[in-house]
């Protein structure tokens, strides 16, 4: 019997990363000096996963974006790259409408229509009512059946949100800075990774679907627990960032007009970050609610702001930094209040647009 040869240090360090596959050299030389310097791992086995479980990769597959972003390839590569996956080996995943379109219906005989798809692609999630009508349900009752569904799951994940630490938390996820530090970036690079990737996916959706996914987030959110609710509007005000429904108008109505128009542009300073409403290249417009904000057209210098317990003065002077700290960076601020938008948004809006065209 022929004796197995002892892999060498150096032959299993090199095992491992092959296991790992496809990363980028500088990823590559990272991992290799890490695992290299550490004892938390006996053999190859063992090797590949530490370095999963350390570095967070995601187990998904070639033809999504995030396998190559956390093999430490850029946005626009694992953009690329997922997509010659999808169209070369057909990796469509089964809740997405292209999979089905491709397929034959059994009822028709012919290829999938896209209504019939969308139904389709439904009937393979439990959180909605298709998927129970499909088991024989009534349409009444399988409404009633997905949203006791997307209540659970909510509970579930609100559980494990709460199991986990923040940095956890947000080390796994690719619009978090420490996701990308954590992968060996600074966080001026990760900052401006996270803009790329949104602005990226909000560009890639016509306003229809833009439209679309808003309302389907609502939705998500308005069956969530009301302790997890609670916990992201807490969140969304410890940012600084909650969107309005005029707001929501405003950047809907000059979406045609300039495509490159983007919300959350995000600039940090070394004590915090700031988030801006609405942002085309080098133009910022602030949506400012006259209650969070202090309209002081609407409230005199004796207000308070009960929710956040701060004077008219007090929040005028974090306002006065927030702008202050964009135009250090080069940005052309322009600040309209909810007031006069509901009082005369044609004029308002004719205010943006010559703004934006400057």
């Amino acid at each position: 019997m022929q004796q197995k040869t002892k892999r060498s240090h150096n032959e299993k360090l090199k095992r491992i990363l092959d296991n790992i596959a496809n990363l980028e050299p500088k990823r590559y030389t990272e991992l290799y000096d890490h695992i290299n310097s550490t004892n938390e791992w006996g053999d190859v086995g063992k090797g590949t996963t530490y370095l999963r479980r350390h570095f967070n990769f995601a187990n998904t597959r070639r033809s999504n974006k995030r396998y190559w972003i956390d093999r430490g390839w850029n946005y626009e590569y694992a953009e690329k790259q997922a997509k010659h996956y999808i169209i070369k080996f057909g990796l469509r995943s089964p809740f997405s409408i292209e999979f089905w379109l491709d397929k034959i219906n059994p009822e028709t005989q012919t290829k999938y229509t896209p209504v019939e798809a969308e139904i389709k692609r439904n009937s393979q999630r439990p959180i909605c009512s298709d998927y129970w009508v499909a088991k024989g349900y009534t349409n009444d009752d399988a409404i009633k059946k997905a949203k006791l569904v997307k209540q659970e799951n909510g509970k579930k994940g609100s559980l494990r949100s709460k199991q986990a630490s923040s940095k956890e938390r947000r080390e796994r996820s690719c619009r978090c800075e420490e996701f990308w530090v954590a992968r060996g970036y600074t966080k001026e690079e990760a900052m401006h990774k996270i803009n790329r990737i949104q602005a990226e996916s909000w560009k890639s959706h016509t306003p229809s679907e833009r439209n679309d996914r808003i309302t389907r987030w609502q939705e998500t959110l308005n069956n969530k627990p009301e302790e997890e609710i609670s916990r992201i509007n807490k969140a969304k005000m410890a940012n600084g960032y909650c969107i309005s429904k005029n707001e929501k108008s405003l950047f809907e109505t000059l979406l045609p007009l300039f495509p490159s128009l983007d919300t959350q542009l995000t600039l940090k300073t070394d004590e915090r970050r700031y988030i801006y409403d609405i942002h085309a290249k080098n133009k910022i417009i602030e949506y400012n609610g006259d209650f969070w904000h202090a309209n002081p057209a609407v409230y005199d210098e004796t207000f308070i702001n009960k929710r956040s317990k701060k004077s008219i003065s007090e929040i005028h002077e974090s306002d006065a930094k927030k702008l202050d700290f964009a135009r250090s960076k080069g940005y052309n601020v322009l600040v309209i209040w909810e007031h006069d938008f509901k009082l005369n948004k044609e004029e308002t809006l004719s205010k943006c647009i010559q703004f934006l065209k400057q």
